[in-house]
């Protein structure tokens, strides 16, 4: 239920995914509206349909809606997301300031999230024709590609307590914000090498590694600069990297905005999917597996939270009630979902569980939010939002690209190819094998491959070579050299075939594999060459080109 009073004057609305679709069409996403005080900021988040494997983008829309102006409005995104707005002036490439929004006044920004990453955070802040603080956090977690029974995920939620010595509620240089990050390991793999930055730099912490399920806390005390007095808050960018126990990248981040008078009260969620129940065995998250949604809530300023609620805008986007842990990550006890307490600093899990249904697998990801709610000692409402992106992935796609820069050679002179192969789906492939066998006429073959999956820098003779765990986006990329055989004429094709086992496609033509790729080279007589006026040369080389039109063309049928 939403709270909506003249003690909580924070209301949210959002529609329905039918209404949505026959609004504009996208195959689904997500709105919401704040209302603050007098003064109405709007905020309209929009999640369409994505390419599998690309990072999700939404749409942001900032919209005054009152009949008051709103002053100093700021957009900005945690460092792992790019921000594009179309109005305001630009910070930086992750924040977007506006000095004032008028009555029926806009901002349209899209926000993305890369796809190593899997949490991102936007802040929207501003001030009312009162001078009240209003602020709306959004976190997205999206898991980098699809979501796998053996996948590694890390979460970062923060806290901060501003020491305000002489309690005017104002940031004044010499004064503390004393920060705690909290990690927790929500995937299915160990992690380990875990480094964590902020404002000041690299953070000391008292682990690198994390088991399944385990949380550790980073601390950081931060002194208020004469700079950031002036501009009246402080903002910190906080980042977690590190590596899971199979050498894939986990990242996550995010942002902490501190601002003069505003408050002793905060609320942040985070929504993370786990799959559950991988129901066909595929591996991966597809129609008919189970889904849970952990929710990670935390008390991130200074005073006791009670209520703490957390409200699914959408019943038809979970299948089961939200339940809470009955006992909070600092040990102290939770009465539940509407009705648990918050100590500063603390964090609870909840948990509810989904079935991924036909329409997920149409729009090729299930989106889902939460919302999330807490009263504070005097009666005031604090509330956040979190979101996830999943993808429901079809099947896995290869690209493999071969070019030669050396279309047309003499006899005995070096052939050169270059060999690019793209995990360009939404799931990681596994025992990929990449041929390329030595063409009739070669005399000498050799390779060096370029990128973090080869098995081998370089050989010589025949490529075969089975890279074991192809990553979503992963590359790699084999330069050959070779010469022909003395007096050997006419055309050499060179092919290049990529074989992955599942249920593979091969772009950009959808053909099942092995994917294959094939270069004509046109190998001409030394002695002929010289004897050729400038009209015999261009003749020449418009039949190289048609030759090699014509190879192609033979090669596609």
């Amino acid at each position: 239920m939403y709270k909506s009073s003249q003690e909580n004057p924070l209301m949210i609305e959002r529609t329905t995914a039918a209404k949505l679709l026959k609004k504009i069409g996208l195959s689904a996403l997500f709105v919401f509206s704040t209302q603050v005080s007098a003064d109405v900021l709007s905020i309209d988040f929009e999640a369409g349909s994505r390419d599998l494997g690309h990072a999700p983008v939404l749409s942001l829309t900032i919209q005054n809606r009152s009949g008051g102006n709103l002053q100093d409005l700021r957009i900005e995104t945690s460092s792992n997301a790019r921000l594009d707005c179309t109005a305001g002036d630009a910070l930086q490439p992750n924040a977007y300031s506006v000095q004032q929004l008028a009555e029926g006044e806009r901002v349209d920004c899209s926000w993305s999230q890369p796809q190593a990453s899997a949490q991102s955070v936007v802040v929207v802040t501003s001030r009312d024709a009162q001078g009240e603080v209003l602020m709306q956090r959004f976190s997205l977690v999206s898991p980098r590609g699809a979501l796998l029974l053996d996948q590694g995920i890390v979460v970062l939620n923060s806290a901060a307590v501003h020491e305000d010595t002489n309690s005017n509620g104002l940031l004044e240089a010499g004064e503390r914000i004393d920060y705690n990050y909290r990690l927790i390991n929500l995937g299915t793999l160990a992690l380990e090498n875990l480094s964590v930055t902020d404002l000041d730099g690299v953070v000391t912490c008292p682990d690198t590694t994390l088991a399944i399920d385990a949380d550790l806390a980073c601390t950081r005390s931060h002194v208020i600069t004469a700079a950031e007095e002036t501009a009246g808050r402080v903002d910190n960018q906080v980042e977690v990297q590190g590596q899971d126990s199979l050498g894939l990248p986990v990242q996550s981040s995010d942002l902490i905005i501190r601002l003069n008078l505003g408050g002793r009260a905060g609320i942040a969620v985070i929504k993370s999917p786990f799959l559950l129940d991988d129901a066909d065995g595929s591996g991966f998250a597809s129609l008919g597996d189970r889904i849970r949604y952990d929710f990670v809530v935390r008390n991130t300023n200074d005073e006791l939270l009670s209520n703490v609620e957390l409200v699914e805008p959408d019943p038809d986007l979970i299948d089961t009630a939200i339940v809470c842990n009955a006992e909070t990550l600092d040990g102290n006890p939770f009465a539940g979902n509407g009705s648990g307490t918050l100590e500063p600093g603390d964090v609870i899990l909840c948990a509810a569980e989904y079935e991924i249904r036909q329409r997920d697998v149409d729009a090729g990801q299930a989106l889902n939010l939460v919302e999330a709610f807490a009263d504070t000692p005097l009666n005031l409402s604090v509330q956040a939002t979190g979101a996830s992106a999943l993808v429901v992935p079809g099947a896995g796609q290869l690209l493999v690209e071969k070019t030669t820069t050396t279309p047309a050679v003499v006899s005995g002179e070096l052939i050169e190819f270059e060999i690019r192969v793209r995990n360009v789906g939404s799931i990681p492939l596994f025992d990929v094998l990449i041929e390329d066998p030595i063409p009739p006429g070669i005399s000498t073959f050799s390779w060096s491959c370029a990128g973090a999956l080869c098995p081998n820098a370089s050989g010589s003779g025949a490529i075969s070579e089975s890279i074991p765990n192809f990553p979503v986006d992963g590359l790699v990329v084999y330069t050959i050299q070779a010469t022909t055989e003395p007096q050997v004429f006419g055309e050499i094709i060179n092919s290049v075939s990529v074989s992955p086992p599942g249920i593979v496609v091969c772009q950009p033509g959808l053909n099942l594999p092995p994917c294959r790729d094939d270069v004509p080279v046109l190998v001409v007589d030394a002695m002929a060459v010289p004897a050729l006026d400038k009209v015999g040369l261009s003749l020449l080389l418009l039949l190289i080109l048609m030759l090699g039109l014509r190879a192609r063309s033979g090669l596609a049928n």
